[in-house]
């Protein structure tokens, strides 16, 4: 499985995470302080632990491999 693979598996559904933007919103989470709302440190995590590859040929292995599915 490919990174965005994991990161799609993990972010739950939209639902969820519309919940979590509106109760932020309601704290007053904005500008700057929306970084430290429940909403920006969860996707942060998921985004943190399923990196992006920085290896182009990695990129072009997995866009390879999805094709092939």
């Amino acid at each position: 499985t490919s990174w965005s693979n994991k990161r799609t598996n993990t972010y739950n559904h939209f639902g969820h995470q519309l919940n979590m933007l509106y109760d932020d919103i309601e704290s007053g989470k904005f500008g700057e302080d929306a970084k430290t709302g429940s909403w920006y440190l969860w996707v942060k995590s998921v985004k943190e632990a399923n990196p992006k590859p920085e290896n182009l040929e990695t990129l072009q292995e997995e866009l390879e491999a999805l094709h092939r599915e």
